[in-house]
């Protein structure tokens, strides 16, 4: 039981230390808001609000910290975030990286309410014969390799036909391709469809409606992908990276991608934790003045 508390504690802490780094430049309210969204994701290994707070452990009602959340997600990305992220990112990866560039979905069958909501040819059903199209978002993705050919997202945006002013999925690539140019002088662009790092957390099981928080939503979940990324980089001697396979069991002793044993690994560590990270973020109050009276002479 030490032990498992001891890693808990080392991923708690790796957790917020990479939070602090996207967010040293905003609010306090809005760090810990961050820090709660990475810790909430990589724990439950979903994107369902009702999941993370479950995670998360504090003692306020559960639905009042829903809606805590939901109305964060709904101010969208905070660009001094986007800015640190990338700053991180750009430090990851070589002065010549290869881009990956992949137009993918996020298929909503069941929705109604959902802002938006388009029609998106299915890429899990459909196949070079048959066409498969259901309600739901395209999705424009770019991941770059790390040093150690890893890949990790600079840029991921959930778009729809139907939205006020879009004029073509084109358009968000070209933003995609003019990220990474001014990202990298000097880069290598690759565009398949063999790569969605979205079903690694099954990203369509989300419940928020509003598009700008859903790709709120989408960019807090790119956040604990890229956390699995710096993970990945340590060396295999690592005795957190190593605790952290050791958790996933994996089947396999060795594989080229190891995300999923990493995410695997993470939320099982995390799930010995007795409570969240509220406690990280106690409130410093002023110390108490004593009364003091002068007497008159």
């Amino acid at each position: 039981m030490v032990h498992f508390t001891s890693n808990t504690y080392q991923m708690k802490r790796q957790i917020l230390s990479f939070s602090n780094k996207i967010s040293r430049n905003l609010p306090k309210p809005e760090r810990k808001f961050i820090a709660d969204m990475n810790y909430g994701i990589l724990a439950s290994g979903s994107c369902l609000l009702t999941d993370i707070v479950d995670r998360l452990q504090e003692p306020s009602r559960k639905i009042n910290i829903v809606d805590r959340l939901s109305r964060h997600l709904a101010k969208g990305i905070p660009k001094d975030a986007l800015k640190s992220y990338l700053t991180q990112v750009r430090k990851w990866c070589p002065d010549h990286p290869v881009i990956h560039i992949d137009d993918s979905d996020v298929v909503k069958p069941d929705g109604y309410k959902f802002e938006s909501l388009g029609w998106v040819r299915d890429g899990s059903e459909s196949t070079a014969t048959k066409s498969v199209y259901k309600k739901g978002y395209h999705v424009t993705e770019a991941t770059v390799l790390t040093n150690n050919n890893h890949p990790v997202s600079i840029f991921s945006e959930i778009h729809s036909s139907k939205e006020k002013g879009f004029t073509s999925i084109n358009d968000v690539t070209f933003s995609a391709m003019e990220r990474a140019a001014a990202l990298f002088e000097r880069s290598t662009f690759v565009m398949d469809r063999g790569y969605d790092d979205n079903k690694m957390f099954q990203f369509e099981n989300f419940r928020v409606r509003k598009l700008k928080a859903i790709n709120a939503l989408n960019f807090y979940l790119t956040l604990c992908m890229a956390f699995l990324g710096h993970i990945s980089m340590r060396s295999e001697t690592n005795m957190l990276k190593a605790a952290i396979i050791q958790t996933a069991d994996p089947i396999k002793e060795k594989v080229t991608f190891c995300y999923y044993r990493l995410a695997k690994g993470i939320s099982g560590i995390l799930s010995y934790a007795k409570e969240g990270i509220r406690l990280w973020f106690r409130t410093k109050r002023p110390a108490y003045r004593q009364l003091c009276l002068k007497l008159a002479v």
